[in-house]
């Protein structure tokens, strides 16, 4: 498989609280060139919990392609190494625009 920034698969995502890993959506945030020299994408965990402080909010606006699904949007602060054996479903992409607002709460986030 080909992957590539921007684009949202679902993947097993492990979470610190739970002893088991889940198949949840992601958001590729790697260079290109990384995702062709390396094993594993750098991705950004999705979610529904609009509540956490380091959430960006998605609508289909946002997106290139795929569907949106309503109250979702970006954990910025969960940013991993996820093999890409762990990713199965190509499910969409977002657009240049979100991927510079998503970037630049990364940025904020740890300057």
């Amino acid at each position: 498989m080909n992957f590539r920034k921007k684009e949202i698969y679902l993947g097993l995502v492990d979470f610190a609280d739970k002893p088991k890993a889940k198949d949840r959506p992601v958001v590729i945030v790697s260079s290109n060139k990384y995702n062709e020299t390396h094993s594993d994408v750098i991705v950004c965990s999705m979610t529904t919990n609009s509540t956490h402080d380091c959430f960006v909010a998605l609508d289909q606006n946002c997106l290139e392609r795929g569907d949106f699904y309503p109250g979702s949007g970006i954990r910025y602060d969960c940013i991993q190494r996820m093999s890409k054996e762990r990713l199965h479903m190509n499910v969409g992409k977002v657009t240049d625009g979100f991927q510079k607002k998503l970037f630049d709460k990364i940025f904020e986030l740890v300057r």
